[in-house]
């Protein structure tokens, strides 16, 4: 069986990266092909296209973004698309964040973890997350799942720290904090976009949150080191505070038989 996948942000960096998957016709929209914030908008695309599932990638992630602006695309949107959804019978894949959990952490988090993260973004994301695990309670909506993806790397993700790394042969240095106390669980769109499509195809009844990562803490010496970079040439170290976040990877391997391999490589490899 075929599952028909509305897409929003299909233009975006990962929504460029979503596979051709057996078992899913993509429907793609793009920010300019679909206004998140407008109700009619959702209600004229659920209507016209059908989708069985919704994959919310359109979103703001920029620090530097109006936390007014940010509200209405990342929070307000959202519950725009669970009304609408509801009443087209929809269920709902979200792109969320391992924001949630902020990053004060000594080892890596499942989905039972306190969400902890701070800031706009982190804020935006929880708040989306609690208005759809909401409407699956009360019986509205009755299918939902979070994604909650940690730090992406790959074609297309310019702000990651890997790809500014592998750019910084031929520019200036990139300031890395640690050597030790900077981690992160770094996992590839392609693998992302894997993930998005499975939980899309094997969406069922009820709420679910799900890490989306590789389930490895690599500090910066071990980034760097994996990258083939020289301190100096291609990164300075840099002072700050001790800085965790990883994903305990379990459920998405028991319940979408998701699990990403794909780790940061030196340049020449597979990005």
């Amino acid at each position: 069986m075929t599952v028909r996948v509305l897409v929003t942000g299909a233009d975006g960096r990962i929504g460029a990266r979503l596979p051709q998957t057996p078992g899913v016709s993509w429907i793609r929209a793009s920010h300019a092909e679909l206004d998140v914030a407008d109700r009619a908008a959702w209600r004229e695309a659920l209507t016209a296209k059908r989708p069985e599932v919704v994959v919310q990638l359109a979103g703001m992630t920029s620090a530097g973004t109006d936390p007014g602006a940010m509200r209405r695309v990342n929070v307000d949107a959202v519950r725009l698309l669970a009304e609408e959804a509801a009443r087209a019978g929809a269920g709902i894949v979200l792109a969320s964040s391992a924001a949630v959990y902020g990053d004060r952490h000594e080892r890596p988090v499942d989905e039972s973890s306190a969400l902890d993260g701070v800031g706009p973004y982190a804020e935006s994301k929880i708040a989306a997350e609690e208005l759809l695990s909401t409407a699956v309670v009360r019986g509205d909506l009755r299918a939902a799942a979070a994604l909650r993806i940690f730090n992406v790397f790959g074609p297309g993700m310019r702000d990651s720290l890997v790809n500014r790394l592998q750019s910084a042969v031929a520019g200036p240095p990139v300031p890395l904090r640690g050597p030790r106390g900077f981690v992160r669980d770094y996992v590839h769109v392609d693998d992302v976009g894997e993930a998005l499509a499975r939980a899309a195809r094997g969406l069922e009844p009820g709420w679910l949150p799900v890490n989306v990562g590789r389930g490895i803490p690599v500090d910066n010496q071990d980034l760097a080191g994996s990258l083939g970079l020289t301190e100096g040439v291609a990164f300075v170290w840099a002072d700050g505070p001790p800085s965790f976040s990883c994903a305990v990877v379990d459920r998405a391997a028991a319940v979408f038989g998701v699990r990403p391999a794909r780790g940061p490589t030196a340049v020449g490899g597979t990005l």
